[in-house]
């Protein structure tokens, strides 16, 4: 039985080896700057601010701050434009929440407890760009050799390859389309069957999204220390479609179009602590634990090639497989300066950690402003900077290399290089009922490549454009 027992943990970690690539940890484990129209509008830099349901879900002690039962709802409409990509939109519910306030009445000691039911996106996967006909140093067909990793011509013949754990599906599909050939001397080596200048096209349509659901609960004590904590589930549903092709100098050509879908669930958990040492100055930090997700992963691949003949190739389209990781931890810091009764400054930093090394760390400033206007009426500004590690003074943009026996056929992969976001809003608060209205312009680099060979990137910059509409009712 122990022996089964291992044996079964063996096949799920080399399913999982096999289904999540590099470049997946970095694409899930993202987030953006969605919630509230205030948290919008102040870009996020609410980390010693609170009060706020987006807000007390980056950092939980902002919820002991809360004085009465809210009920929120924000909605969302979301435009993406990529500089090598058409126009796509979505609307969505950003944020909802309900907050239980219980206040006692007293003004040292436990000054108020809060209980809220929260759900908050933080991330939308809605983008859709296609990279025309660029010469290559090295075609896709380099990578289908050489993750062969040495195979016999034997182990890559038949349907029994596709459900091999030692053959990868890259290479198997290369091999069924005729574009790798074996090595003359007879040493397991493998070569593209086309030499030569070669010239590819992508393009690349991702939709879903990350999902938060909560509770968390926030403690006031003295109105000058704040504790805060967040238990609940994350959850993911994600599809890219990847249309690739490649010219050859002689004429030859092939099409492979890889689709990935990808769904799960994780455990979320988060601590945070505010700190009011006077009446204008506060100070906030949090922890984000990783978040373990179990994740089913469908994968499956068309080939057609012109290679001297006609070839059509499929993959098996049944490859469901558990799969789990990680997304990153998070520290959050950030201090905030009331100005009188004209309003506030803040300011925050967010670090995001993987647990796999081979993704590059996340670091996120934001400063946010806000103002009294009039009477119950109030404006709000922000930026934020996101950004990767930087190396010898240059912005990193690692390789991300597929596992030579991953059923995994799309290459492609892209790489955050840095991102702006530029935000306003206004809002009416009133004692029983809050709107609020924000809107904020991303503009985030990436470099994009075909495939682990391909040295020189492709800039790909998008613009998202997001209006946000808060309303609440409060008692």
């Amino acid at each position: 039985m122990k022996r089964l027992f291992a044996a079964i943990l063996l096949l799920c970690a080399l399913t999982a080896s096999a289904q999540i690539a590099p470049y997946d940890r970095q694409t899930w484990g993202e987030t953006d700057i969605i919630g509230t129209s205030r948290y919008v509008a102040m870009a996020g830099a609410m980390a010693a601010v609170g009060g706020d349901a987006s807000a007390a879900s980056d950092n939980p002690a902002g919820l002991g701050l809360y004085r009465r039962d809210e009920l929120m709802i924000t909605l969302e409409h979301q435009i993406d434009k990529p500089s090598l990509g058409g126009l796509t939109g979505k609307f969505s519910c950003a944020q909802a929440s309900w907050n239980f306030c219980f206040l006692n009445d007293r003004m040292t000691g436990v000054v108020a407890n809060n209980i809220m039911l929260n759900y908050r996106r933080v991330k939308n996967f809605n983008r859709q760009y296609t990279v025309p006909l660029r010469a290559m140093d090295y075609s896709q067909t380099d990578v289908m050799a050489m993750k062969t990793d040495g195979l016999p011509e034997i182990d890559l013949e038949g349907d029994r390859a596709w459900y091999d754990s030692e053959v990868g599906w890259l290479s198997k599909i290369g091999f069924e389309g005729y574009l790798i050939d074996p090595d003359s001397t007879g040493t397991n080596l493998w070569m593209p069957a086309n030499a030569g200048a070669v010239e590819g096209a992508l393009g690349v349509r991702e939709s879903g999204s990350v999902d938060e659901f909560s509770v968390s609960w926030g403690l006031n004590v003295s109105n000058k220390w704040y504790l805060g904590l967040e238990l609940g589930a994350r959850s993911l549903t994600y599809l890219k479609t990847t249309s690739y092709e490649e010219f050859f100098a002689g004429g030859n050509s092939y099409y492979l179009d890889s689709y990935v879908s990808a769904s799960g669930v994780g455990f979320l958990s988060k601590i945070g602590l505010l700190y009011r040492p006077t009446r204008f100055l506060r100070f906030g930090a949090a922890f984000h634990a990783p978040v373990p997700m179990a994740i089913t992963v469908h994968n499956y691949a068309d080939l057609a090639s012109n290679n001297g003949a006609r070839y059509t190739v499929k993959s098996p389209d049944n490859s469901h497989s558990p799969s789990g990781f990680a997304q990153p931890l998070k520290a959050v810091a950030g201090m905030a300066f009331q100005i009188g009764q004209y309003g506030l400054v803040s300011l925050e930093y967010d670090y995001r950690h993987d647990l796999d090394k081979r993704v590059l760390d996340t670091h996120l400033m934001k400063v946010g402003l806000e103002g009294v206007v009039a009477n119950n009426w109030f404006i709000n500004v922000g930026y934020a900077l996101k950004m990767r590690t930087l190396e010898h003074g240059k912005w990193a943009d690692p390789i991300h290399q597929l596992d030579y026996n991953s059923v995994r056929m799309d290459t492609e992969f892209a790489n955050l290089m840095n991102a702006h976001y530029i935000s306003g809003g206004v809002s009416f608060r009133h004692k029983y009922v809050v709107a609020g209205l924000a809107y904020q312009c991303c503009l985030k680099k990436e470099n994009i490549r075909f495939h682990e060979l391909e040295t020189a990137a492709v800039g790909l910059n998008t613009t998202t454009h997001r209006i946000v509409l808060s309303l609440s009712w409060r008692r």
